[in-house]
């Protein structure tokens, strides 16, 4: 496995909840790859009509209503925040999923959900948040049915990032991304069996086209126009991370793509 280059910045709980909390003012959540990534997920993961799906990091909603109109199946979805968790509610109603998707605050490493409960779990743009990854993985095996599918988007490594690439990861989003090999060997070790992995490699047009598709026009106009009030009103706090983090490194994306990971729990 690769291994990534020793960073001096920490990443603090501090950093992490102002921007997560930034993501919920702004009301965006969305993943790399969009829907399209989602959907390679589902067909990967076998979800159809009547399949229960725990979506996990729910986040704004979207991907889990995505999911119950697109295949036809239930979601449950958890997410660590509760302005998150009542953005997802607030999506459910709007699209009139009624009994189909529901939404609760949990940690990922410790799911309230009794053991071989879902068809599948689905899991994008979260794990390389989580504390304690393979805490967190342990729980999406022990809640998956034997047999049945646990699936990851992640943002993964295409080449050894710079210690510069990594720092920045960490004190924008306190994001730890690992390479291919890395996401395997977290899936292995856990006990998933047959595991497969798909690493894209995309680019500023398609993520952005990506993101409007997930987002819409109209709420992306929206959300665009919160994020500029956020900053007029914005306290030192703030103004100091967005001087921290913006801009990005020019060559990003060189080390940047996202891969589709699943694996099967043993029968």
């Amino acid at each position: 496995m690769t291994k990534t280059p020793e960073s001096t910045a920490e990443t603090t709980p501090e950093k992490e909840s102002l921007y997560f909390d930034l993501q919920a003012s702004w009301g965006i959540t969305n993943h790399i790859g969009g829907f399209r990534a989602t959907d390679e997920l589902a067909q990967r993961c076998y979800i159809k009509s009547g399949s229960l799906v725990l979506v996990v990091g729910c986040g704004n909603g979207k991907t889990s209503a995505h999911l119950v109109k697109k295949h036809g199946c239930c979601v449950k979805g958890i997410d660590i925040s509760p302005r998150m968790v009542n953005l997802a509610r607030k999506q459910a109603e709007k699209d009139k999923l009624a009994g189909r998707a529901e939404f609760q605050v949990a940690d990922a490493q410790a799911l309230p959900f009794p053991d071989n409960e879902f068809n599948a779990v689905i899991v994008e743009s979260v794990n390389v948040f989580i504390p304690d990854m393979p805490q967190a993985m342990a729980e999406y095996v022990r809640v998956v049915k034997p047999g049945k599918y646990v699936g990851m988007n992640e943002i993964t490594w295409l080449q050894p990032p710079t210690t510069r690439i990594v720092e920045y990861f960490q004190a924008t989003m306190g994001a730890r991304p690992l390479d291919e090999a890395g996401w395997r060997s977290l899936m292995a070790s856990a006990g998933l069996r047959e595991i497969a992995a798909q690493v894209h490699t995309p680019n500023m047009l398609t993520m952005w086209r990506d993101e409007m598709r997930q987002t819409g026009l109209r709420e992306a106009a929206t959300a665009w126009g919160k994020f500029f009030g956020i900053l007029v009103r914005s306290s030192p706090e703030i103004r100091e991370f967005i001087k921290r983090t913006w801009p990005p490194p020019w060559n990003i994306m060189k080390y940047m793509g996202y891969g589709i990971y699943t694996g099967r729990k043993s029968i």
